[in-house]
């Protein structure tokens, strides 16, 4: 009586695992980054300043071109 399954071949197991890429490439999300600078002005104020820069950057990384939310996440840095 087995009690483990069958072992499955290496090759098949890397080919799942691998992230699939989106055939456009990279596209800025605004609406999911100004979720993020949402939460991020809001950790700011009530001076949670280490959540707050992690906020920013989640934010930019969907909106990297966003230079408000970079000065932002400079200002919570420095706090």
């Amino acid at each position: 009586m087995a009690i483990f399954g069958k072992k499955k071949d290496d090759g098949d197991k890397a080919a799942e695992k691998a992230p699939k890429a989106k055939a456009g490439g990279f596209a800025p999300d605004p609406a999911k980054a100004a979720s993020w600078f949402k939460h991020a002005s809001v950790s700011h104020q009530s001076t949670n300043y280490e959540y707050a820069m992690t906020c920013w950057l989640k934010g930019l990384a969907f909106d990297p071109a966003n230079r408000e939310a970079l000065e932002n996440y400079y200002k919570s840095a420095q706090a």
